[in-house]
């Protein structure tokens, strides 16, 4: 009969575990995430090898005006895994603000996601006019009063 020391059986284990690290090392180097920020509008082309992105997407405020208040501001929409096809191109696009009592435009990456820009009048981008499997509404702009102005709503999401 063979007997088999304990010592033996720990260094097994031990290497064992190096080797399963080893391995959980090599398959999350091989899917690296990589950030894109788009600050104007562009066209965005699919990387090889990539099926699923995140997008997340911000209306942009309205303008506010003297003796009628700030400005609402954009809604949040986005899409934690939205399927892509790896060499499609998407157009993104990006709201301008808007000027003194114009409403702030949506912002988008194709028509997939959708953020609704804010309303003259301080009223905040809606829910209603944005895409996405997450939404948020831009905050209301406050009144003005006199020849005073309002603060501009604040930043959904």
């Amino acid at each position: 009969m063979r007997k088999i020391h304990t010592s033996n059986l720990k260094a097994i284990g031990f290497f064992a575990s190096l080797i399963s690290l080893f391995i959980l090392i090599s398959i999350s180097a091989g899917y690296a995430q990589v950030i894109q920020a788009f600050n104007s509008s562009a066209a965005f082309t699919v990387p090889a090898g990539v099926t699923s992105i995140k997008v997340e997407a911000w209306g942009s405020g309205a303008g506010g005006s003297t003796g009628y208040g700030g400005g609402g501001a954009g809604a949040f929409a986005g899409n934690n895994s939205l399927t892509v096809i790896p060499g499609n191109t998407y157009t993104i696009t990006v709201g301008n603000g808007g000027a003194a009592l114009n409403n702030g435009a949506a912002s988008s990456f194709a028509n997939l996601v959708v953020a609704a820009g804010g309303g003259s009048g301080n009223l905040g981008g809606t829910v209603a006019n944005s895409t996405g499997t997450i939404r948020f509404a831009g905050g209301n702009g406050a009144n003005g009063a006199g020849n005073g102005g309002g603060g501009g709503g604040g930043s959904a999401g």
